[in-house]
């Protein structure tokens, strides 16, 4: 470095000029070579036209390598949906080691990150079977490719496909996985005896969890017939029985099970001490009750009895409130002064 320092200082004037012009046309020439190469990384001859966005994103390496490696690739990481996600943030992917028996140190994507195979809703499973016969373009031999194409054909065949579509997924899941694992295909009797086995285990299935739904159903409904039947409060729940009519009352009950309420002779206020409709107890001029009692008390601004000025509470004779609540006040019937309030007779 120091050498080439000493031959720089020794040089000429012009002879430095020369050598600062030489330097200067390198670097221009070598950045612009760099330029041109960045300015290269997309081409029209890349660039390709879509009719939908399902034809935007494609198969990722990180999915072909799951293939390349013999390992079963989910339906799920070849929906639109998720490669999409893929694509909008690559973070999301899991690369993980030792799930290769053959090749522990080999680092392949970790599906387990995404959505489990058997969530697969029956709107996303042609195209998905679909993607999954192109990711097989480059990984499988064309005899492979066609089976699976008759394979992809015959469950979009079945019958009713969306009620049977629990069976069909398990089958497409093991019918892959078998190849995946084994590199094996079923005969014709046999992939239609698996294809049977399959529909009677999910049918089973299905008819064990209607039965439990079943039984936990009643046995909730019989916890609450239990409940009620040893509630103190049970009787509320059931209809009143027959009333007979009897004499002296003005307003006969009825034969239903339902009781129909006396009503009342006319509208206005009750008075508590006669006991009859129109006006209030400060108002009233009578001596003897609609029992035909006589009245044995008066009113001051407030109800007390005639023989001690006992002040009696209205609020325990009219129902709305419990003795304990006016432990200063007497509570005998305004009519008899007997220890039951007075709207019970009246």
């Amino acid at each position: 470095m120091t050498n080439a320092f000493n031959i720089f200082n020794a040089l000429t004037p012009h002879s430095c000029d020369t050598f600062h012009q030489a330097l200067n046309c390198k670097l221009a020439t070598s950045t612009s070579s760099t330029l041109a190469a960045l300015a290269l990384a997309y081409t029209d001859d890349d660039v390709k036209m879509v009719l939908s966005i399902d034809n935007v994103y494609e198969i990722l390496w990180v999915i072909f390598n799951l293939t390349l490696a013999k390992m079963h690739v989910p339906l799920t990481l070849l929906t639109v949906e998720v490669m999409e996600c893929i694509h909008m943030d690559p973070s999301c992917v899991k690369m993980k080691k030792g799930i290769v028996l053959d090749d522990p140190k080999k680092s392949i994507m970790d599906s387990s990150s995404f959505p489990p195979e058997t969530s697969l809703p029956p709107a996303q499973f042609n195209e998905a079977s679909k993607n999954f016969i192109n990711l097989l373009a480059h990984v499988a031999s064309p005899l492979i490719i066609e089976h699976f194409k008759q394979h992809h054909d015959f469950c979009l065949s079945c019958k009713h496909f969306d009620e049977n579509f629990q069976a069909i997924l398990a089958f497409d899941i093991k019918t892959r996985r078998i190849f995946f694992n084994t590199e094996t295909f079923f005969t014709e009797d046999a992939y239609k005896n698996q294809w049977n086995k399959i529909q009677m285990k999910v049918a089973q299935q299905k008819s064990d969890e209607a039965v439990a739904n079943a039984n936990q159903e009643v046995a909730h409904i019989l916890a609450l017939v239990s409940c009620l039947e040893s509630s103190n409060g049970s009787h509320c729940y059931n209809p009143y029985p027959p009333k007979q009519k009897t004499e002296g009352t003005q307003a006969g009950p009825d034969s239903e099970s339902f009781w129909k309420g006396k009503g009342a002779p006319s509208d206005g206020p009750l008075c508590l001490l006669c006991g009859q409709n129109g006006y209030k107890a400060s108002d009233c001029t009578f001596t003897h009750s609609v029992k035909n009692i006589p009245i044995i008390c008066i009113w001051q601004d407030k109800i007390i009895l005639k023989a001690s000025s006992t002040v009696i509470c209205i609020s325990h004779n009219i129902g709305r409130m419990h003795p304990w609540q006016t432990w200063n006040q007497y509570h005998p019937c305004l009519l008899c002064l007997q220890e039951h309030s007075s709207w019970g007779l009246i």
